[in-house]
């Protein structure tokens, strides 16, 4: 594992939680599926959630959690000794990477 995995990694895991959480995407499935899970908007057509998964669905560094789970998993293969505690270590990094990447992106947007 490098750390061109953990950037890759970082933004591919950014990438799938911005469009599950953000992006309309084609024929409008993103928000079809966000409608599907319960996730509303208030008066300032900011998503919010009221269950477990419209929450997940609301918050790109929650959803990034999850997302970055089957993604560590997949760099097991690359893992040295230990395979899991690099995946636990894989698993968080690739979370937070995304996250770094949200407020720096929500900076330029600004």
């Amino acid at each position: 594992m490098t750390i061109t995995h953990v950037v890759y990694g970082s933004l591919f895991v950014w990438r799938i939680c911005s469009l599950l959480v953000r992006e309309e995407g084609p024929f409008s499935i993103f928000d079809r599926l966000r409608h599907l899970v319960g996730v509303k908007q208030n008066e300032l057509s900011i998503n919010y959630g009221e269950t477990f998964l419209s929450k997940l669905f609301s918050c790109v560094w929650c959803m990034s959690v999850w997302v970055a789970l089957p993604v560590a998993i997949l760099f097991i293969p690359y893992s040295a000794e230990s395979k899991v505690m690099n995946s636990i270590l894989m698993w968080m990094t690739l979370s937070a990477g995304a996250i770094i990447v949200d407020v720096f992106v929500g900076r330029l947007e600004e």
